[in-house]
C-alpha cells in the first residue's frame, strides 16, 4: 500500500531499467461526473483516461550528452458531459481530460539541455499547454478553464490537449535562477478532436502558432513566487465574424502569477495563491475578447494525512462580441460570458491512489444559457 506504482519493482525490471536510462509510466483515471441541476438536463457520465510514456536519458543510455527523449499516447474513453449535459463551451470542461473517444499518440520529442539545463531545446511533436501560461498552485483543480488559453482548444489553432503537433520550444534559464524566457513556433493546424485523429492529423501549410513568455522567479518575504507576461499569436486563416470573410491571424497578450503565502511546514499546512489573465483585442476573429482566473491551494490541510491538498478556483470567460452576433445570426442562443467557481480536495489514499471529490458551480453555460451544478469523484491510479 505503500509503494509509488501499483505493479511495483516488477521483481527489479523497473530500477534496472533505470539504471540504464529508460522509465516506463503508466496510469489510469476513472471518474464520474454528475450534472446535478440546470444546463441541458441532469445526468451522469463515466471518465476513464489511460496515459502511457516512456523517457529515454540519451546520456546514460548512448553517451549523448544532455540528450532525452520522449513518447507518450493515451486513451479516453466514456461521455461528454460539459457538452451533452451542462452545455459548456470546449475550453471549460468540467474534466480537462474530456476529448471525444480516442486512442491517440501525443508528444514524441527529442531535448538537448546545455550550460547545466539552463538553455534547453525541445523538438519533435508536442504540446504547448505544458510550458506556457502554466501555474503550479492552478494544477490540482480538474476543470480545463485552469489549464491553457481557451482559444487555442475552441479555434484549433493551438497544440494543447488533446492534440500535439510539429513544433519547437527554447527555454532559457539565468545562472541565477530567477529570470526565464520561453519562445515556442508550432504548427497552426493541429486537426480536429474527433475519434479518427489517431494524433497525426496535423498540418504544417497552415499557418504556425506562436508563443513568447518572460517568468521571474522573485521571493518577497522570504516566499518563492512566479510572475510572467506573455503573448501568443496565429498566422492561420480564420472566420472573419463581422464580415464573414476570412481573416488572417491574430494575437493575444496573457500573464500568469503564482505566490507562496504561507510555507508548509511540520504542523503548519501551506498555502499558495494564483491568478492568470489573457486578453485578445481583434474581436471579429477571436471566439474568447478576455478570461481571468484566480484560486487558492492549500497544501497538507490536516497534520499526518500526507499529500492530501484543497483547491478553490473561480474562472471567467468573455466572448468577444463580434462571435456572439454571429453566432446568434446562426441560430444559436449562446451566452456572452461563462463562469466557473470550482472547489476540491485531493486525498492521497495510498502510495498509487488517489480520490478527488469536486464540486463546480456553473454561471451561464454557453450553449445552454442555464445555470448548473455538477460534482465529480476521481480516481487515480499510478501502476
Amino acid at each position: 500500500m505503500e509503494r509509488p506504482r501499483l505493479s511495483g519493482d516488477w521483481g527489479g525490471w523497473r530500477e534496472t531499467l533505470a539504471e540504464h536510462g529508460i522509465v516506463p509510466r503508466a496510469s489510469y483515471l476513472a471518474g464520474f461526473w454528475s450534472n446535478l441541476r440546470g444546463g441541458f438536463e441532469a445526468g451522469t457520465r463515466y471518465e476513464g483516461f489511460a496515459k502511457w510514456s516512456v523517457e529515454a536519458d540519451l546520456e546514460t543510455l548512448a553517451r549523448w550528452k544532455g540528450g532525452s527523449f520522449e513518447i507518450n499516447w493515451y486513451s479516453y474513453h466514456g461521455g461528454q458531459p460539459s457538452r451533452d449535459l451542462v452545455g459548456l463551451f470546449a475550453s471549460q470542461t468540467l474534466s480537462g481530460n474530456e476529448t471525444s473517444v480516442a486512442v491517440r499518440f501525443y508528444e514524441i520529442y527529442l531535448e538537448q539541455s546545455f550550460r547545466d539545463g539552463r538553455l534547453v531545446l525541445k523538438g519533435g511533436q508536442i504540446a504547448a499547454d505544458d510550458d506556457f501560461f502554466a501555474s503550479d498552485k492552478a494544477d490540482a483543480l480538474l476543470n480545463a478553464s485552469f489549464g491553457f488559453l481557451g482559444l487555442g482548444r475552441a479555434l484549433e489553432i493551438a497544440p494543447i490537449y488533446p492534440l500535439a503537433v510539429p513544433g519547437l520550444h527554447l527555454r532559457a534559464t539565468s545562472e541565477d535562477r530567477r529570470w526565464e524566457l520561453q519562445l515556442g513556433a508550432y504548427s497552426g493546424d493541429p486537426g480536429e478532436d474527433v475519434p479518427g485523429n489517431f494524433g497525426f492529423d496535423h498540418a504544417i501549410e497552415n499557418g504556425a502558432f506562436l508563443l513568447g513568455e518572460i517568468r521571474v522567479r522573485p521571493s518577497p518575504f522570504g516566499l518563492p513566487g512566479g510572475y510572467a507576461v506573455g503573448v501568443a499569436a496565429t498566422t492561420a486563416k480564420l472566420l472573419n465574424f463581422e464580415s464573414g470573410g476570412s481573416a488572417s491571424g491574430t494575437y493575444g497578450l496573457f500573464a500568469v502569477m503564482d505566490q507562496l503565502l504561507v510555507e508548509q511546514s511540520a504542523g503548519r499546512p501551506g498555502l499558495g495563491v494564483f491568478a492568470k489573465t489573457y486578453g485578445a483585442p481583434e474581436e471579429d476573429r477571436n471566439l474568447v475578447s478576455w478570461y481571468f482566473d484566480i484560486g487558492l491551494k492549500l497544501t497538507r490541510p490536516f497534520p499526518g494525512r500526507g499529500e492530501d491538498l484543497f483547491a478553490v478556483g473561480f474562472a471567467h470567460l468573455n466572448f468577444s462580441g463580434d462571435y456572439v452576433d454571429w453566432a446568434r445570426d446562426q441560430g444559436e442562443g449562446v451566452s456572452r460570458s461563462q463562469s466557473i467557481l470550482e472547489l476540491t480536495y485531493r486525498f492521497q489514499a495510498t502510495g498509487w491512489l488517489t480520490l478527488q471529490p469536486d464540486l463546480q458551480f456553473i454561471f451561464d453555460p454557453h450553449f445552454s444559457r442555464t445555470d448548473a451544478i455538477a460534482i465529480g469523484l476521481r480516481a487515480v491510479i499510478e501502476l
